[in-house]
C-alpha cells in the first residue's frame, strides 16, 4: 500500500486526501 499511496499523492497532490483514502479501503 505504501506505494500505491505515494503514487497516488502524487498524481493527486493531496497527500492527506489520498492518505485517509487509501487506510480507509
Amino acid at each position: 500500500y505504501s506505494e500505491m499511496i505515494i503514487i497516488a499523492t502524487t498524481i493527486d497532490a493531496q497527500p492527506l486526501t489520498v492518505d485517509a483514502a487509501w487506510y480507509s479501503e
